[in-house]
């Protein structure tokens, strides 16, 4: 889990990925000690889109979102900060990976406590508003600068920086998210789609064939209307009817295959009874 602002970011090992674990982990890992979010944005896990869940969003009045399927980008900062999280934990060694959940909160702590990319503060400091006192300061005899205000000064004082801090963060987001933008419309060349256009629907969990899977559906789908404003979310269905979805246009590609034609009913000839 991760704050979209601060980046502040939960690592909770489980048993399982029920609904009811899921509820009971951002219950009192998230919204116990920070409070009630303003909005809950998950990917289309059952575990996500349960009652259960939803009953929970409702009783602390969050806001419920989704990205779109197959479409991780859509949640792109959690997705980012897994494979951070995965990369800390392969460097434990063999002997250390099986017991990689001992390991975790001092994983957590260091990413946590280290510069951001995206924002250029520690998740830490924007989530708390000051540096927290971390072992190796201890170990290298780093002091906090203590501050000689009254509560009230130092309030001020401290609301003044954290102000500061937050509008830098903003700026500093802002524009790596312009430049991650343009790296991947550099990527995306993939002509906009019409109602009406029939396309092949990105399927990656077609058990059998392995890698011989071409990863598409056997069926085309219909464009059925463009979704929202960024001009790359589109509702489809398949050909012959079925379950609407809204896809990515990555997870789309133009089909130019010939239209079944339906097998017509001809009369037999033999069977004709013709009657004056």
């Amino acid at each position: 889990m991760t704050d979209w602002f601060t980046r502040y970011s939960w690592a909770v090992p489980t048993k399982d990925q029920t609904a009811q674990t899921t509820v009971q982990v951002l219950w009192s890992h998230v919204i116990q000690t920070f409070g009630c979010p303003a909005r809950f944005h998950t990917d289309r896990g059952p575990n996500f889109e349960s009652a259960l869940m939803q009953e929970l969003c409702k009783c602390y009045g969050i806001i419920k979102s989704r990205t779109i399927p197959y479409h991780p980008a859509g949640n792109g900062s959690v997705e980012r900060m897994n494979q951070t999280l995965l990369n800390m934990l392969r460097s434990l060694g063999a002997e250390r990976q099986h017991r990689w959940p001992e390991y975790l909160p001092e994983l957590l702590q260091a990413y946590n406590n280290t510069i951001h990319g995206s924002t250029g503060y520690a998740p830490s400091f924007l989530m708390f508003g000051r540096h927290l006192r971390q072992p190796v300061d201890v170990g290298l005899g780093v002091e906090q600068p203590q501050s000689q205000c009254d509560k009230e000064g130092w309030v001020k004082d401290h609301h003044a920086k954290l102000s500061f801090a937050y509008g830098l963060a903003k700026q500093h987001m802002a524009k790596v998210a312009a430049c991650s933008k343009r790296q991947y419309d550099r990527k995306t060349q993939a002509l906009p789609l019409a109602p009406g256009e029939r396309v092949w629907v990105r399927d990656r969990n077609r058990k059998g064939q392995g890698k011989l899977h071409p990863g598409w559906s056997d069926e085309p789908h219909v464009i059925l209307e463009q979704v929202g404003k960024t001009g790359v979310v589109y509702k489809v269905q398949p050909e012959r009817g079925g379950r609407e979805k809204m896809l990515h246009r990555n997870a789309l590609k133009l089909c130019i295959a010939p239209l079944k034609e339906e097998p017509q009913l001809v009369a037999d000839k033999k069977s004709v009874v013709e009657t004056n």
